[in-house]
């Protein structure tokens, strides 16, 4: 397995993570543990299903073994096998049956991603497969603690879903190719909530409210801008201090513009 950086595997899907998952905000846990340096992107030079089983078993435990500190998720890519869906999706099972005989069932789980991914009962065209549509297959591990503590803080994920296929469906399949290549899109607001206009650049510092205050956390700060990578990319993240626990949370930056969530100022 190879976690270099310079693999155009590895390149392709991190760009895809930080432009579409993060950017668009499908996962409003992504940005954290990019923040922190503690995502592990790996390649898998397997050509049979066996050897991939293998390579997943080593990141299985590799994980397992780290401090959350050091090492928080792993995307394990493989471009050389399974790229039918339909194989890929049977793996899975294998997968979980992997994580019984390592004794790591309820300690890992495996979310999963690849270029065909279709939801049981969609159209293979449905944009709403994007959220799941990644430039390799991809078999991601994530500690069950870590998506524990994520909810938590975030709150209600039930609007999650919904607001993913509204602002895919905003896009459309060329806005998100535009997305996907680094281009900027100006997408249609008749499918979005109120917004604020703002810059990522001059988020420092402002006050923000949550209009759904969780765990007494209503009033935010915004206490850093999060550089990109590589540098003179685009904002993507920035880090918000509640106020009342003093808790810091890192969130996609364009979360702050939607006006159902949050307040400006401190109300």
């Amino acid at each position: 397995m190879s976690p270099s950086a310079d693999d155009p595997s590895i390149i392709e899907t991190r760009a895809w993570v930080e432009r579409v998952v993060i950017g668009l905000q499908l996962c409003p846990f992504a940005p954290a543990p990019a923040f922190k340096g503690t995502v592990r992107y790996a390649t898998s030079d397997a050509t049979t299903p066996e050897a991939l089983l293998e390579d997943l078993a080593a990141e299985m435990q590799r994980l397992s073994a780290s401090p959350p500190e050091e090492l928080e998720t792993t995307l394990l890519v493989h471009p050389q096998v399974l790229q039918d869906f339909e194989e890929y999706n049977d793996f899975l099972a294998v997968a979980d049956e992997l994580l019984g005989a390592l004794g790591l069932r309820g300690e890992l789980q495996i979310a999963s991603f690849h270029p065909q991914y279709r939801f049981a009962g969609t159209d293979a065209d449905d944009i709403g497969n994007a959220t799941n549509r990644s430039p390799y297959p991809i078999l991601h591990l994530l500690r069950e603690a870590s998506i524990t503590r994520a909810v938590e803080t975030f709150g209600d994920t039930s609007r999650i879903s919904a607001d993913n296929i509204a602002t895919l469906e905003a896009l459309g399949h060329d806005g998100l190719e535009a997305v996907r290549r680094g281009r900027a899109v100006r997408r249609s607001t008749t499918t979005h909530p109120p917004s604020h206009t703002l810059s990522p650049k001059k988020l420092l510092h402002t006050k923000w409210t949550a209009v759904e205050p969780r765990n007494k956390e209503k009033h935010f700060l915004v206490t850093r801008v999060v550089e990109p990578e590589p540098p003179g990319s685009p904002v993507v993240s920035v880090e918000i201090e509640a106020v009342h626990s003093r808790r810091a949370r890192v969130i996609a930056w364009r979360e702050l513009k939607d006006a159902t969530r949050w307040k400006r100022g401190w109300v």
